[in-house]
């Protein structure tokens, strides 16, 4: 998978969690503990979480490493 792909996977996941959990980026962010703009980046697919950060997202957003990243095929 390039990074463009995984980008725009993580960001699709990332939108359906938060639309379907009634959640916002600033929402997330403030529960994970980074600026907002960092949550938008991601799910805009212009950016990838470190993986510190795909860690306290996998917490936040109860979704395993796999799944966020596409592995869970």
């Amino acid at each position: 998978m390039s990074s463009d792909e995984l980008r725009a996977h993580i960001a699709k996941r990332l939108r359906r969690w938060m639309r379907d959990n009634d959640v916002n980026g600033r929402q997330l962010a403030a529960t994970i503990g980074v600026c907002d703009s960092i949550v938008y980046r991601w799910a805009n697919a212009t950016s990838l979480p470190r993986s510190y950060e795909l860690r306290c997202l996998c917490e936040a957003t109860g979704m395993s490493a796999d799944e966020l990243l596409g592995l869970d095929r």
